[in-house]
């Protein structure tokens, strides 16, 4: 557990020395004001701010407040005709641009508490993303992916071009049926299984534990993705199998061992001079 953690922590360490290095930010996101910016447009919360704030408090997304997107990423972020891009902006400076605009929105009360009952709205819906697959497809040419990859691993072309994740060939996606059916029946075994074990193992509570633990943790990770970016199947499959990994291992721990193979001589010895 020390060191699944410590990779954790060490996972987050890259990424702020990733954002500290080149910009001398010790940062998580650079672009964290201008995510939540987005996901406050799902609601309508940002348009009714702007609405309401535009004519004392002049900004340059009043601008876009009769055509805001309902979606965050692709509409507010991504998109040609969104804010980011139609104002010609990257997204650490959309961040600069938005940090006081969303400061002062969430500083009011009546915005906030608008936005706290939409994070526990998106949660659920998170949660209940089981959609296994979501996302495997085909990142070709002109994707950021790709572009890194060209770029930073030049030698894994051919490879990459190659391989079935590339060409998004089928049978990378699993029905979201199978995939909810596999889940409860996995739920049914953590249920069942560790309490047919003896005290004697400990290691498959421990593992049970951990399992269960490492899904909330989970859990609670994609809620604050939920909360301040989009609702995303993508996410979510990301550990829906986690469950059935950890009941596949209480299930095998459970079964009696197998008998060894015996040979001719072995088996003719005498118990009493082995």
């Amino acid at each position: 557990m020390v060191g699944v953690n410590a990779v954790a922590m060490g996972a987050a360490l890259m990424i702020v020395l990733f954002n500290a290095v080149p910009y001398g930010q010790f940062r998580l996101s650079r672009a964290s004001n201008a995510f939540v910016a987005g996901r406050l447009c799902e609601d309508g919360i940002m348009a009714d701010y702007l609405n309401a704030t535009c004519g004392e408090r002049p900004h340059p997304l009043c601008a876009y407040k009769d055509r805001l997107p309902a979606d965050a990423l692709n509409g507010f972020l991504w998109s040609d005709t969104g804010f980011v891009r139609g104002e010609g902006l990257s997204l650490a400076e959309a961040d600069s641009v938005l940090a006081p605009l969303v400061s002062d929105l969430l500083g009011r009360p009546e915005y906030a508490v608008r936005y706290a009952r939409s994070m526990v709205r998106s949660t659920g819906q998170q949660l209940l993303q089981w959609e296994t697959g979501a996302g495997l497809h085909a990142y070709g040419e002109g994707t950021s992916p790709h572009a890194h990859l060209w770029w930073r691993l030049p030698h894994e072309k051919a490879a990459y071009e190659e391989s079935i994740r590339s060409s998004a060939a089928p049978g990378l996606t699993c029905p979201a049926g199978i995939g909810s059916w596999v889940r409860c029946c996995s739920c049914r075994f953590w249920r069942s299984v560790p309490l047919r074990c003896s005290a004697s193992k400990p290691d498959q509570h421990a593992l049970g534990a951990y399992g269960m633990g490492s899904e909330l943790a989970s859990s609670q990770c994609l809620r604050y993705l939920a909360s301040l970016s989009i609702v995303d199947s993508r996410m979510q499959s990301r550990v829906v199998w986690l469950v059935p990994m950890v009941a596949v291992f209480l299930v095998s721990a459970t079964l009696p061992p197998k008998r060894p193979v015996v040979g001719p001589e072995e088996a003719t010895l005498d118990p009493a001079h082995t």
